[in-house]
């Protein structure tokens, strides 16, 4: 008996037992880049921060997470950033990523304006608005650490640009 996994992994002819015209839609949006021109260390999966679309995340901190990944693996050209970020996407963001259509990226700084366009105004502003009002001092956190929060969560939120009134009011509330 022949053993011929082929039809169990997809891997027949193409458009076979499917009709021709039922392929995927989806093509992979980045463009030819040239090849061999920049080497690529090998980096662990586990290693990569994942981000999936969700209203939840945080795209501007994802990005940041994933230049610090490149940073430390000496990934600083950004058509090595270009070929590393698809393997980041996952579930809904992998599907918005795959249907931009055929080759309409051709750099990283395209990648992260479609990317940021996409998800930074579905991100959670109205959270992070309530965050910055709720904030209250952790029992092991020192004041400057305290501080240092505080205004990481005023540049995220919608309001950067507060009074100096209401900061004082959040500080002297959170302390």
């Amino acid at each position: 008996m022949e053993d011929n996994n082929d039809g169990l992994f997809g891997g027949g002819r193409r458009g076979e037992g499917r009709g021709e015209n039922s392929l995927s839609t989806l093509e992979f949006p980045i463009g030819d880049l040239p090849r061999g021109t920049t080497p690529m260390k090998n980096i662990p999966l586990s290693a990569l921060p994942n981000f999936h679309g969700l209203s939840s995340e945080d795209p501007d901190e994802f990005l940041f997470e994933f230049d610090i990944l490149c940073r430390s693996y000496d990934y600083v050209n950004p058509t090595q950033k270009l070929k590393l970020f698809p393997a980041t996407l996952k579930g809904n963001a992998l599907r918005w990523f795959m249907s931009l259509g055929a080759h309409v990226i051709t750099t990283w700084d395209q990648t992260k304006e479609s990317f940021l366009a996409k998800y930074q105004d579905y991100c959670r502003t109205r959270e992070r608005n309530e965050e910055l009002f709720k904030m209250v001092q952790k029992e092991d956190e020192n004041l400057e650490d305290f501080v240092e929060r505080l205004q990481y969560n005023l540049q995220r939120s919608d309001h950067p640009n507060m009074s100096k009134d209401i900061l004082k009011t959040i500080l002297l509330k959170g302390v």
